[in-house]
């Protein structure tokens, strides 16, 4: 279950709608590097030993982590997880 965006437009002197429905899954709003860093998340390595395999500084794991939880809309782990094992393109 992703997110959609959807638009639509109705047309009420022919009687007809036109509509637009776009994927924008968490698969298409992150980074590449996000990505990465998510899958750390999800196998569940801390700020601090992520950094360390992606050569990085813990400031910048957590800004990206900070980032990925407000694209998906997530207030806490357990609510990113579940929307991550909802969005199998995630990963």
């Amino acid at each position: 279950m992703g997110t959609t965006l959807v638009t639509a437009k109705i047309d009420s002197e022919h009687g007809w709608i036109e509509g637009t429905q776009i994927d924008i899954t968490a698969s298409k709003i992150l980074t590449a590097m996000e990505k990465k860093v998510l899958s750390f998340i999800m196998s569940g390595k801390s700020n601090k030993e992520i950094a360390k395999i992606l050569n990085r500084s813990i400031r910048t794991i957590e800004d990206h982590r900070s980032r990925i939880m407000h694209k998906m809309g997530a207030s806490n782990i357990v609510e990113l997880t579940q929307k991550v094992s909802a969005d199998p393109n995630c990963r």
